[in-house]
């Protein structure tokens, strides 16, 4: 019986002398040590538990901010994480309400160890790591978007918002709800709000119903393509939306329905003559225009009528100008010189003209305008990709007297009178406006009613590839 008691006091013993060793090992591994390999982990530009393994889009950052951070680590101290690290990972678990997946944020891997001790020099320099990167990419993807617009569109020019995210991780490092600088990262615009309700609505509904994938798929795609946009324009700008078939001139620094000039548009062909996403600047309009017929057009569709009847060109207002700008007569010979490209064909300003009385000029690579038509039952339609790529307006008089209205000669009766002359009259604008002609296929009205186009440029589809390609991404 004494032996029994002696052995329980000894086993007793044994347990509490491996408990002290245990406890003292975890106490050599200092947070100074798991601070040297985090460093190494950036340095490497690898961080192998990660989705997104590979970080050179924030090394350069994360490099400067453990360089002069106080403390050896970010998101733990002696092995506890810290709270605003756990209010951190409870935010990218529900990054899904602002249409990102918490997956490409490690949000399993993350929500696995934040609640445990971090005993180990992997565990704290890992913990540390794989919270750095991804909250630094969170910011930057509501911030500016995942993936650059030039990405998606090599022409789509927009200006980009130029912020010190390492700062704004700092602010992370010290704020009990994260979900606050999160917030203050995304656009400020209403309709970008109204499509992050929209889209909580629409995944609750798809939760019960899986035909509504596609369209939470599609308000995630629009709030991608939202987040490109800076936050403030420094001149309010027109935006012409493709498959909305829409284009707006914003309110300085508003969103508002009733602050802004909208209307219908026709765009290019979806199948010929597509519209390009693109960014100009407008700065000029030209009352009662010629149309200078694009070649291709003039070759394809004009030459061979004329070479059947000349006088179809003359009756129609159109006229031959040659290599020397003359007007030369609508002769075979001609008509072969516009074949060969040695000539060029117009058509006179009008009624008629294929430009309507006026059109709106930022100079661009595509040779694509804003102009007035003088088919007006094509805004009968409610699919409106009916043109050669430039963008047709339903109401011009109106957009021109919006761009004219700090130039007191231009009131109503002035421009009435240029749009109805028969000689061209250019006007430059006082101040230059940005043009951005953008593919937005999910709009959130002020009204609560939420309105999906077709994709019928297939761009859409486009986009969700190169996002799937994951990060670093291109940029």
């Amino acid at each position: 019986m004494r032996s029994h008691a002696i052995g329980r006091r000894l086993a007793a013993l044994l347990l509490l002398v491996s408990a002290k060793s245990l406890h003292a090992q975890s106490r050599s591994v200092t947070d100074s040590a798991a601070h040297v390999a985090v460093t190494a982990l950036l340095a490497s530009a690898r961080v192998p538990v990660m989705r997104w393994p590979t970080i050179n889009d924030v090394v350069p950052d994360l490099q400067q901010l453990y360089a002069t951070a106080d403390t050896p680590l970010l998101w733990s101290r002696n092995g506890v994480a810290s709270a605003p690290s756990r209010a951190i990972v409870n935010a990218i678990h529900r990054l899904d309400v602002r249409g990102l997946d918490p997956h490409e944020y490690d949000a399993a891997y993350l929500d696995s160890v934040v609640a445990a001790p971090l005993t180990t020099l992997e565990a704290r320099s890992m913990f540390d790591a794989v919270l750095s990167v991804n909250a630094l990419r969170v910011l930057n993807a509501l911030r500016n978007g995942r993936i650059a617009p030039t990405d998606a569109h090599a022409t789509l020019q927009l200006p980009r918002d130029v912020v010190d995210q390492a700062a704004t991780l700092v602010s992370l490092v010290h704020a009990a709800v994260a979900d606050s600088v999160f917030d203050a990262q995304e656009p400020p615009y209403v309709h970008y709000q109204l499509l992050k309700r929209a889209l909580a609505r629409y995944q609750a509904l798809a939760r019960a119903d899986a035909t509504i994938a596609p369209y939470v798929r599609q308000i995630a795609l629009t709030l991608e393509r939202w987040r490109w946009l800076p936050h403030h324009f420094e001149t309010s700008p027109i935006i012409v939306n493709i498959p909305a078939f829409r284009l707006h001139v914003l309110a300085p620094g508003s969103d508002r329905e009733n602050e802004m000039l909208t209307m219908d548009v026709v765009v290019g062909d979806a199948y010929n003559h597509q519209t390009p996403v693109f960014s100009g600047v407008l700065d000029y309009l030209v009352f009662a225009p010629y149309w200078d017929v694009p070649p291709a057009i003039a070759k394809a569709e004009l030459v061979p009528i004329a070479a059947r009847d000349p006088y179809l060109l003359t009756l129609n207002n159109y006229e031959i100008v040659s290599a020397a700008e003359r007007v030369i007569p609508t002769t075979p010979a001609a008509i072969r010189a516009v074949a060969a490209g040695r000539a060029r064909i117009r058509q006179l300003p009008g009624g008629s003209n294929a430009l309507g009385r006026v059109k709106f000029m930022f100079p661009n690579e595509f040779d694509v305008y804003l102009h007035d038509t003088p088919v007006q039952t094509a805004f009968e339609r409610t699919r409106r990709d009916l043109s050669h790529g430039c963008i047709r307006v339903a109401d011009p008089v109106a957009l021109a007297r919006l761009l004219l209205r700090d130039q007191p000669q231009w009131d109503a009766a002035a421009i009435d009178a240029a749009m109805a002359a028969v000689t061209p009259q250019r006007v430059d604008l006082l101040t230059r406006v940005p043009v951005h002609v953008i593919y937005i296929t999910a709009i959130a009205s002020e009204d609560g009613t939420v309105t999906f186009y077709d994709d019928i440029y297939q761009l859409d589809t486009a986009l969700a590839t190169l996002l799937t390609h994951g990060y670093p991404y291109r940029r």
